[in-house]
């Protein structure tokens, strides 16, 4: 049987806490729930920073094909960048589109 789960004033209290016992007495037997979680768009996947959003134009096959309003995120603290989510979704049908054009006699 785990220990019943005691009840903190302060997250200092808490913290205080939980630094000198071991969990495992208080987790035992009990059910096990997932916790997941996404960082924002707008913060680093790399080191957590908030990101600027830049919008842009992005070029391919020389010059030959432009798209343009691409938005991308850029992380000042370690300089990471990622698309926008909006464009990600796009680049696989862009791709398919590229492709396409390839192929063309």
């Amino acid at each position: 049987m785990p220990k019943e789960m005691p009840i903190f004033k302060t997250d200092k209290e808490a913290a205080n806490f939980w630094d000198k016992t071991d969990a495992a007495d208080y987790m035992e037997g009990r059910k096990v729930s997932k916790f997941t979680w996404e960082l924002a768009e707008d913060r680093c996947d790399y080191c957590g920073s908030r990101m600027k959003l830049k919008v842009g134009n992005l070029e391919f096959f020389n010059g030959k094909v432009t798209v343009h309003r691409v938005k991308k995120y850029h992380c000042v603290t370690c300089g990471k960048e990622k698309f926008a989510e909006e464009f990600r979704k796009e680049i696989p049908l862009i791709t398919k589109d590229f492709v396409e054009l390839a192929l063309e006699p």
